[in-house]
């Protein structure tokens, strides 16, 4: 079966025009914060588990983007493009990995604000002890 006639094409537009079942646009706002959900989801992915399972949340977040547009397209004939929220995952997965450093299990190191203050605590004990002045 070769390319499908233009005739054709005018008749199929026509047909979803006279019967009101044609593929309507999402707004914008509602494509931006379907957009922001996979990113979400992924950077809390990243606070938490290892580069490899971080790797495979990406890869899972962008064919679920696919799937719920797929769903959307069919089921409500609404399009609600994937390629934001796919090209917003796979942009942030390598920039992370490159510029935030990992602990020895994995995880994200990071500091939490208990920590600073009890190592900031035990800098003035130490300084008070060998008689410097404990507000430098």
């Amino acid at each position: 079966m070769g390319p499908l006639p233009g005739i054709y094409i005018h008749a199929n537009v026509l047909d979803a025009l006279l019967t009101g079942r044609e593929i309507e646009p999402v707004e914008p706002w509602l494509l931006c914060v379907a957009s922001f959900v996979p990113l979400a989801a992924l950077l809390a992915g990243f606070l938490v588990l290892s580069p490899r399972r971080s790797l495979l949340l990406t890869g899972v977040l962008g064919v679920l983007a696919a799937a719920v547009s797929a769903v959307l397209l069919y089921g409500a004939r609404l399009w609600m493009s994937p390629v934001p929220a796919i090209v917003g995952v796979v942009i942030v997965y390598p920039v992370l990995e490159l510029v935030v450093p990992r602990n020895d299990d994995g995880v994200f190191a990071r500091r939490t604000a208990s920590a600073t203050a009890n190592a900031a605590v035990w800098q003035r004990i130490r300084r008070r002890r060998a008689g410097a002045n404990i507000w430098c």
